[in-house]
């Protein structure tokens, strides 16, 4: 079926066996990821051509793998991402309705406090994030998340009253500049025992060889890895995503090289869902995370 997605977009829901699975979707995305097709195209796939994964053993390898095979594309051309994602997902949380997880195998959750870029809002950085790392479990992780995202918003409305709001992915905004943000954060951060990262989603503001920052600030990409140098040390960043352009290889591997043993520098936008760009991210050492 389709459902409305948190933006109001239609995407679509599936379910196996009773349990659910919907496939996301996102405002920065990268080039070169899965092929996202008609809702209304994906719904009927499902429902006519992919009815012959019925009586499948639920077993999440031979579930994707299956998917891969009726597609027969490398990016999911004919199918659609969308469509093998929402499968994949309801397959996934059926299996683990069977055979429970419990909290303390979960990672922690990134939350979204305050955010720029594609989502909307005064900052070229895409989301600020804080990580609750001394989290117990899962439910005190998103308590500590939603406890910091109301009193920033509170404090900022204080200051800026209306100038203050909420962008598409629920993230605060507030007409501050990135580094104004970055102060700011870091210290709600060390209030609160959590760790700060962040989603630069640098494709978004790479125009003609420079990263341009809604402040003005235009670098070079060897300015750019001194940047994220900097701010990764002065304040003490555990998570940087796609702090380059999505195929920028040997940018996002020198960053590595000089700032991995102390931050996850993670690759998003430029891995994608290609198994290809992954490989050759490994070979070269380009981030040390995904």
């Amino acid at each position: 079926r389709k459902i409305l997605d948190s933006r109001g977009n239609w995407t679509i829901e599936v379910e196996a066996n009773g349990l659910k699975g919907v496939a996301p979707s996102g405002a920065s995305t990268g080039t070169n990821e899965a092929v996202v097709i008609d809702v209304d195209k994906a719904v009927k796939i499902v429902n006519t051509e992919l009815q012959e994964l019925l009586g499948m053993e639920l077993n999440q390898e031979a579930v994707d793998d299956a998917l891969q095979k009726i597609d027969g594309t490398r990016l999911f051309k004919r199918i659609g991402g969308n469509t093998a994602v929402a499968v994949s997902f309801a397959v996934y949380n059926y299996i683990n309705m069977c055979n429970p997880i419990r909290n303390n195998v979960f990672p922690y959750p990134l939350g979204n406090v305050f955010g720029g870029g594609a989502h909307g809002g005064s900052t070229s950085i895409q989301e600020f994030l804080l990580i609750p790392h001394k989290a117990k479990s899962m439910e005190q992780a998103v308590e500590t998340n939603a406890g910091v995202h109301h009193a920033l918003r509170t404090s900022l409305t204080k200051k800026y009253g209306s100038a203050v709001g909420i962008n598409d992915e629920g993230a605060i905004t507030a007409p501050l500049n990135d580094e104004q943000v970055l102060s700011l954060i870091s210290e709600a951060a060390e209030v609160s025992s959590c760790k700060l990262g962040l989603d630069v989603a640098a494709t978004e503001f790479y125009k003609n060889g420079y990263y341009t920052y809604k402040s003005g600030k235009k670098l070079t990409s060897g300015e750019q890895i001194d940047f994220m140098k900097e701010i990764i040390e002065k304040y003490k960043l555990a998570y940087v995503e796609d702090p380059f352009h999505e195929k920028d290889f040997k940018s996002t591997a020198e960053l590595t090289k000089k700032a991995g043993k102390k931050c996850l520098i993670s690759g998003d936008d430029l891995f994608v869902t290609d198994y290809g760009w992954l490989n050759r991210g490994v070979k070269i050492g380009a981030a040390n995370s995904l």
